[in-house]
């Protein structure tokens, strides 16, 4: 523990960002700087010497990622800065409490939208059965309607008509029978021996039936006629809008139950929605359980100060209990002694020197009497915390390394990516757009040329110039 302490005093100030590069040249100038420069065959000689910063190799992390909890992260417990821990061990407990209370409401939202969609599933299969009654009760209704006027129109009809003009002629019949009686009396009475007495109460009697049959008939014709002209046609029209109002009532119907099926559809799978993401909340919770404590996956160093969000000099070391942490959170990382790696920038040029799988020399600058032979990683480009003009990281992870050596320390690195014997080279500042100027029987033209490689300095040509052409050593000049 003192050598980690020793070491963590060492590189309390350090940060992630990288030191300059420093120049890549590769020796002094074969030829002294001029107005023209002769071109010749040379060497280039493709290194990286740089200084840069040692990082964990594949860290344990312990990130806040939570899925569905937005309540309170406070802290419980957490492993101190630099403390070295076990495999298995807490490094970081958080109050289970709130999340508790979460799952509980999560739980209990789901029981209610279970129930709701219980129930909604029950008043949809109710509601259809009672739709289909209604609509049946309605379309019967129509076509009782219908049948009411069919028989109406072939029998209720005419015969309410014929009824009246039958009523008519049968009071007619009557009147012609009593007055051809009235007449048979009178003949008969005045041949049989009656008293005058009997045969005026005979007479008076049946001229009474007469006039009675004859009023009656007035009465039967006028209710005929009333018949034909007043009730029939209401009874017609009334019998007509009864199958009108029967059809308009089932198409009505229809509608309502047409809108209604949506709207019991669509409360249907809002109820299952509701029940689905109610339970998948349920299952985001549960999982985000192990947000709530993080254990070592290896024996390795609690560190704070690596994190990103880290200034220099300010106290990322005091995690105490009832500290409050944000979901996304990177809180602390656990690294593990002599795994280790550099992250190296590279300028434009480099970038295209340097292979996946190319050696790398690392000395610490700490401890520069070890020094370990690393492998590039795959160059990676668009990093804006780099000076202007460096643009391209190049991994470096180096082998079991001494357990001494901690993220934040500093090291040199260097990487000889080979070199080009016997091309053409020219300074690279005698290229402008793709041309050089050449000097010829004391003229100055244009020409274009196509380049290869290059250390920074020098440039190797492919085509457009010979060895012994003379060109301005400045484009420009």
């Amino acid at each position: 523990m003192r050598v980690w302490t020793i070491l963590l005093s060492m590189i309390s100030a350090v940060t992630f960002s990288f030191a300059a590069e420093k120049s890549s040249s590769t020796g002094p100038a074969t030829q002294p700087a001029a107005d023209t420069y002769k071109v010749k065959k040379g060497t280039l000689k493709l290194e990286v010497t740089t200084d840069g910063t040692l990082s964990a190799l594949e860290p344990f992390e312990v990130k806040l990622k939570t899925k569905a909890y937005a309540g309170a992260l406070m802290i419980e417990s957490a492993a101190a800065h630099g403390a070295m821990v076990r495999k298995g061990e807490s490094v970081l407990e958080l109050d289970p409490k709130p999340f508790n209370w979460a799952v509980e409401g999560a739980e209990n939202e789901l029981a209610t939208a279970r129930a709701s969609l219980k129930k909604a599933e029950a008043d949809a299969e109710l509601a259809a059965k009672s739709e289909a009654l209604s609509l049946r009760i309605s379309e019967d209704a129509l076509k009782n309607a219908e049948g009411g006027l069919k028989w109406f129109e072939e029998i209720d009809g005419p015969q309410m008509l014929r009824l009246a003009d039958l009523q008519v002629k049968m009071q007619k019949s009557q009147v012609e029978d009593q007055d051809d009686e009235l007449d048979q009396l009178r003949k008969m009475y005045k041949t049989e021996d009656l008293t005058t007495a009997t045969a005026d109460i005979v007479i008076k009697r049946a001229l009474r039936r007469l006039e009675v049959s004859k009023e009656m008939l007035r009465m039967q014709e006028e209710k005929r006629d009333k018949t034909k002209t007043f009730d029939y046609p209401i009874v017609k029209q009334r019998t007509m809008d009864a199958v009108e109002q029967a059809r308009q009532a089932l198409t009505s119907l229809k509608n309502v139950q047409a809108q209604a099926a949506v709207t019991r559809k669509s409360g249907l799978a809002t109820a299952r929605i509701a029940s689905e993401q109610a339970e998948q909340k349920v299952g985001d919770l549960k999982s985000d359980q192990g947000n709530f404590s993080f254990k070592a996956a290896e024996e390795g160093m609690v560190m704070y100060e690596q994190l990103p969000e880290a200034q220099p000099g300010s106290d990322k070391r005091a995690l105490k209990a009832g500290d409050k942490l944000t979901a996304g959170q990177l809180v602390m990382r656990v690294v593990y002694p002599g795994r280790l790696k550099m992250d190296v920038t590279l300028t434009e040029a480099q970038a295209f020197w340097v292979d996946p799988g190319m050696r790398a020399r690392v000395t610490p600058a700490a401890f520069p009497q070890l020094s370990y032979e690393g492998a590039c990683g795959p160059v990676v480009g668009g990093n804006r915390a780099s000076p202007p003009g460096f643009g391209f990281i190049v991994p470096v992870t180096l082998p079991q390394t001494d357990a001494r050596l901690v993220p934040g320390m500093k090291g040199s690195v260097k990487i000889e990516a080979g070199k080009v014997d016997d091309v053409l080279v020219i300074p690279i500042g005698a290229v402008s757009g793709g041309k050089v100027s050449i000097k010829k029987d004391g003229k100055t033209e244009d020409r274009s040329v196509v380049l290869g490689k290059s250390d920074g300095e020098k440039v190797e040509v492919k085509e457009g110039l010979a060895e012994g052409d003379e060109i301005l050593a400045r484009a420009g000049k």
